[in-house]
Parts: structure tokens; sequence; C-alpha cells
């Protein structure tokens, strides 16, 4: 196993172990956040599989039955820096589009989670937050996690 893949299956981990924590009143009733089995190769085989099952393999983690988002989790990629926000980024562009698409499969709404090394988690979503600061990028609201988690929980599950 790749030092990158081994990174990226510790980060999705880690952040399921941040997002129980943060919404512990839901998981003891609507199920946890976990890693998703076999996170970032298994979309293309959902097309044939019922919404359930395909809704537990979209996204880099399984969520609460009524968690409003598909998540998308990158760990890493310090060859990615805030200049390229500006000139554009290839790279992130796959990232965002790798969101929406797995998100749209399941009717839920797409966020990219990103932890780069030794720095804070942000999270890029579709939808503007009442916060200090906010990168716009293309149609996405940039944020640090901290920041976005602090949101109403309505802003994350479903009625």
């Amino acid at each position: 196993m790749s030092n990158n893949n081994k990174k990226g299956k510790s980060g999705e981990r880690a952040l399921a172990k941040l997002l129980n924590e943060r919404f512990k009143v839901y998981t003891q009733t609507l199920g946890c956040f976990a890693r998703t089995i076999g996170s970032g190769n298994r979309w293309s085989q959902t097309d044939c599989l019922s919404k359930q099952a395909s809704e537990s393999l979209a996204g880099d983690l399984i969520t609460p039955k009524t968690f409003k988002y598909c998540i998308e989790n990158k760990c890493g990629y310090k060859s990615i820096s805030i200049h390229d926000i500006f000139a554009g980024s290839k790279q992130l562009d796959n990232f965002l589009f790798q969101a929406i698409t797995d998100a749209q499969r399941i009717d839920k709404l797409p966020v990219l989670i990103w932890k780069s090394d030794y720095k804070p988690y942000i999270a890029a979503v579709k939808q503007s937050i009442d916060s200090k600061i906010s990168i716009s990028y293309n149609s996405w609201y940039i944020y640090s996690l901290n920041d976005w988690l602090s949101q109403s929980d309505s802003i994350f599950f479903a009625n």
C-alpha cells in the first residue's frame, strides 16, 4: 500500500471521528460516520445497486441517515496552494468535480473536506454561510472546517 493510500485511509478515519464527535446527538440514533469500504475505487460499480447500497458506497464516508451531504475527503496534496485558486487548479477542480459527481448520484449536497499536511481542515461547499473568512472559487465557497461545522444542525440534517 502506498503512502498516499495510507494517508487517505487514516485521514478518512480521523475525519469520521471528528464528525461523530460533532454530531454525537444524531449518530446515536441515525448511524455514525465511517470510512466507506473501498473508498475511491467503487463509484463506477454503483449503477446497478439499490439506492441504499449506492448511498453507502458514494463519497469517502458513510453518513448518518438524514445527513444532507456526500463527503469527498482529501488528505495531503501539498502541491496545491492558496495561490492556485487565483490561477486555477486542475487538481482542485478534479476534486470538486468528484464531489459533485458522487453527490448527484445519491441526491445529496457535495462537500469537499481537505486537510493538507500540517494545516487545518477546510471545507468547500456550494452554500454560503456566515463566516469571517471565506474564499470563493468558481461556484464554491471555501471555509475552515471549524467554521462550517459551527453552523446550525439544520444545515446538516434533513427533518
